[in-house]
């Protein structure tokens, strides 16, 4: 996930992770929080609820997620990055 091209750099603290996302033009912040939402709609068209702020999308998962839901999330928010191309 980390190698796409409207990924930038991930921060990550224990389970909470921020992915930012950048536009076709490359840009991040404000012009690209429409991108971060078109990700997030087809994240929950999977059934997984993430949080755009900006443009960065947030997972906060419980800390008690079991290793399969964890799956869950990484797979749906690479497969809805194609939304992005």
């Amino acid at each position: 996930m980390q190698k796409h091209p409207a990924v930038g750099p991930i921060r990550q603290r224990g389970l909470a992770v921020g992915i930012p996302i950048k536009n076709a033009k490359g840009q991040d912040g404000y012009e690209a929080r429409d991108d971060a939402m078109k990700v997030v709609n087809a994240c929950i068209e999977k059934r997984v609820l993430l949080r755009p702020l900006g443009n960065v999308i947030t997972i906060c998962p419980p800390l008690n997620i079991e290793h399969e839901g964890l799956e869950e999330i990484v797979h749906a928010l690479a497969d809805s990055l194609k939304v992005l191309g």
